[in-house]
C-alpha cells in the first residue's frame, strides 16, 4: 500500500503477540470472571517504561494460557466400600462376618440352606441352640415385602427360632410392619448394616443407592 510501517510501542508488542495460536480467547489479565483493566494498564506502562520483563509478549501469552487452561482440579480417591454394588457373594461373606462378630466369633461353621448367591441363607446355631437365619440381599432399592414373606417361610422349614434379613437397600412400612408382628425377624438395611459394620469391623463403607430412601438423609449415603 505504500504506508510506513507502524513502529509504535503498541504495534511492536501486538506485533509480536502470537496471533498464531487461536485457541487463546483472551488477550487481557483476567481472573476467570472479569478482566483485570488496572493489571493491564500497569503492564502497558512498564512495556512503555522499558521493563526487559515486559518487551516480549512473555506476560501477556502466559496469563492468556493459565485463562485458557485452568489446572485440573485433583482427583480425590474414595476407597470406602460401595456395599450396594459389592458382588453378592462377598457381600454375603462380609455380613456373615459381622453377625459372628456381634453374637458369638467362635460359633461353628455356617451351613448354607439356601441356593443363589445374591440372596443365601445361612443357619447359624448360637449358644441358646436356637437356630438362626441370616440372609444377604444385595439391592438399590426397597426390599419387596414378598422376600420378608419368603424369609419367615424359611424359618418355619428349618425351625428357626429367628431370622435376619439384612439388605444394602431399605424396608418399606408393610415389611417392617410384618416383621413387627411376627417376632422373630429383624430387618436391617444399608443405612444400619453401614453404621454396624464401622463400629464392630472398623469398615468404613458407602452406599450409591439409586434414589434418596424415604426417612434418610444425604449423610446415610456418604
Amino acid at each position: 500500500m505504500g504506508f510506513a510501517s507502524n513502529t509504535s510501542p503498541l504495534a511492536t508488542l501486538f506485533a509480536a503477540f502470537r496471533r498464531n495460536n487461536p485457541g487463546l480467547r483472551c488477550l487481557i489479565p483476567g481472573d476467570g470472571v472479569r478482566a483485570l483493566h488496572e493489571t493491564a494498564a500497569t503492564w502497558a506502562e512498564r512495556f512503555h517504561q522499558g521493563d526487559p520483563a515486559y518487551q516480549s509478549d512473555e506476560a501477556w501469552y502466559d496469563a492468556a494460557l493459565r485463562h485458557d487452561t485452568p489446572a485440573p482440579t485433583p482427583t480425590v480417591v474414595d476407597d470406602r466400600v460401595d456395599l450396594a454394588h459389592l458382588d453378592p457373594e462377598d457381600l454375603s461373606d462380609l455380613v456373615h462376618r459381622l453377625y459372628m462378630e456381634l453374637h458369638d466369633p467362635t460359633e461353628g461353621p455356617r451351613e448354607l440352606i439356601g441356593p443363589g448367591a445374591a440372596t443365601t441363607v445361612f443357619r447359624n446355631r448360637p449358644r441358646s441352640g436356637g437356630r438362626w437365619l441370616l440372609q444377604a440381599r444385595r439391592s438399590q432399592r426397597v426390599v419387596p415385602l414378598e422376600t420378608v414373606h419368603a424369609l419367615a417361610g424359611q424359618m418355619l422349614d428349618v425351625g428357626a427360632v429367628r431370622g435376619i434379613l439384612v439388605t444394602t437397600g431399605w424396608f418399606g412400612a408393610s415389611s417392617r410392619a410384618f416383621a413387627a408382628r411376627s417376632g422373630g425377624i429383624d430387618l436391617v438395611d444399608g443405612r444400619a448394616l453401614k453404621s454396624l459394620l464401622h463400629e464392630h469391623l472398623g469398615i468404613e463403607a458407602r452406599l450409591r443407592l439409586e434414589r434418596l430412601p424415604p426417612e434418610w438423609d444425604v449423610g446415610d449415603l456418604a
